[in-house]
């Protein structure tokens, strides 16, 4: 599965560079493509290592404080262990707005980010489902047909039914 993801996800991205190359070639000839090309690495490589930090910084997310959110950090920690994933990173995000969302190019790189207003709202146990919806949110492609290869996220209906068989196991 996880080698099946790396593929769309080159794949995904060469089609892009091939569009950049494209337009680089009609525009500019030789030159051009040259330009495109240098362009294209550079704009895929800044994004596949730093988009999750582009994406905070967005935010202006900081450190999650363990001592004060030592619950959030103990509901994800379980999680992860019980999918088998590594800790995510915890951010918040001063926003009154309730919102959480993940981000990251692996498992091994993944963040989740919190909204001040979603900590505000919610309790330990609607936390622990938002912090699961997120977790299963990180691996976004999901195997299947060409609407899938470039679907940000798996389905509605698969997110809903996955949800529901963990909510169950775990007796929420």
């Amino acid at each position: 599965m996880m080698i099946l993801n790396k593929l769309k996800t080159v794949a995904l991205l060469a089609i892009m560079s091939s569009l950049l190359l494209l337009m680089g070639d009609l525009l500019g000839g030789i030159q051009g493509l040259t330009i495109a090309l240098v362009l294209s690495i550079i704009l895929n490589g800044s994004m596949y290592f730093f988009s999750d930090k582009i994406v905070l910084g967005m935010y202006q997310a900081q450190k999650l404080p363990e001592t004060e959110y030592n619950w959030i950090y103990e509901i994800v920690s379980d999680l992860s262990h019980e999918m088998r994933l590594p800790m995510p990173k915890l951010w918040l995000v001063k926003d009154p707005m309730a919102n959480a969302f993940a981000t990251g190019r692996n498992p091994s790189n993944s963040s989740i980010a919190v909204t001040s207003g979603i900590l505000s709202i919610l309790t330990p146990d609607d936390t622990a489902s938002a912090s699961m919806a997120s977790l299963f949110i990180v691996h976004p492609f999901t195997s299947g047909g060409l609407m899938e290869l470039f679907s940000t996220h798996p389905t509605m209906k698969k997110r809903v039914e996955k949800l529901y068989t963990i909510h169950q196991q775990k007796g929420y």
